[in-house]
């Protein structure tokens, strides 16, 4: 034990009181088994904790052996062959994982959940060839409502894309299946967008005026 706080008991054991109260510096040391009655346990080594007052500090350790190793039953055992065995579950309690008063001392507050990622809007974009070599490019979510729609030509490049389109700069934008992943400079000509696009009607007839789902609104 490191303070003077709760203690150990022992409600089968023959002793005058079943509680040891711990002490600054005291080793309190029992046996499980009695070899005479292996492999069962004593009861008389049944224990249990006791909170006192304030936080506990102490340290509990154990040695495992198939035998009681004969240097446990008195001095002139000090030169007796060696047991062998093994130390097991060394747990010192620090401040942070300290037993305190169960009544009195504030519990430790819940850690804390992991952060939540953010939920990324997707967005399809349609693109129709209109006059010359442009293009419009409407942007829908995926319920079918159109956000955007804008002229492009090939020397824009991502970053305008997602502005005039009103998006989120982080959002996912998928055109012709597959995930417009460049980055903000990239020229949309160095892009999917324009991918087997052909000229509108309008630009092979050379007709300037655009046709009714080109206009921009």
């Amino acid at each position: 034990y490191f303070n003077d706080s709760g203690g150990i008991s022992f409600p089968r054991a023959s002793l005058s009181k079943p509680m040891i109260s711990a002490k600054r510096g005291r080793i309190v040391m029992f046996q499980n088994y009695d070899d005479t009655n292996r492999p069962a346990h004593n009861p008389k080594a049944l224990h249990h904790g006791v909170y006192g007052q304030s936080f506990k500090r102490v340290m509990t350790a154990g040695v495992m052996s198939s035998e009681t190793p004969l240097q446990l039953q008195g001095p002139e055992f000090a030169n007796a062959p060696v047991t062998r065995g093994f130390l097991y579950a060394p747990i010192m309690h620090r401040s942070n994982t300290s037993c305190g008063d169960r009544y009195r001392d504030s519990p430790s507050p819940p850690p804390r959940p992991p952060a939540k990622l953010k939920e990324l809007p997707v967005y399809q974009l349609l693109v129709r060839p209109a006059d010359s070599e442009d293009a419009v490019v409407e942007a829908s979510t995926l319920g079918g409502s159109i956000v955007g729609k804008v002229l492009v030509d090939r020397q824009m490049n991502v970053a305008a894309l997602r502005s005039q389109l009103g998006v989120d700069p982080e959002a996912k934008l998928v055109c012709a299946g597959r995930i417009l992943d460049a980055s903000p400079t990239t020229l949309l000509g160095q892009t999917n967008i324009f991918d087997g696009l052909k000229k509108s009607a309008a630009a092979q007839t050379e007709d300037t005026t655009l046709v009714e789902w080109d206009v921009i609104d």
